[in-house]
């Protein structure tokens, strides 16, 4: 859909049951809002805590709010509104 979303944890790597941050940048359209959020699509449950995303200018967010309670697959979800439209994007990865 014309965007691209990169990110990296604070701190990295990814800590198990701690709080951690994101810092998120998207490019391809200027973003109206960010939401993040996460799951556990074997599990079929998410997180225990709501993020909260803040907009730091040029495309630039911090979600701050995470944590992953468990080892295994998390999936990180991000709708992006941007261009009159909202796009979800997904990444999943291990925590160990």
């Amino acid at each position: 859909g014309g965007l691209t979303l990169a990110w990296a944890p604070q701190p990295a790597p990814i800590p198990l049951d701690r709080h951690f941050a994101l810092d998120i940048v998207v490019c391809g359209a200027p973003v109206t809002a960010l939401r993040v959020d996460a799951d556990m699509p074997a599990h079929r449950h998410g997180m225990n805590y709501r993020v909260e995303v803040q907009p730091r200018g040029d495309g630039r967010f911090e979600a701050r709010g995470l944590l992953f309670h468990m080892p295994g697959r998390w999936r990180l979800i991000f709708d992006v509104d941007a261009g009159g439209r909202t796009q979800r994007l997904t990444q999943e990865l291990d925590v160990r």
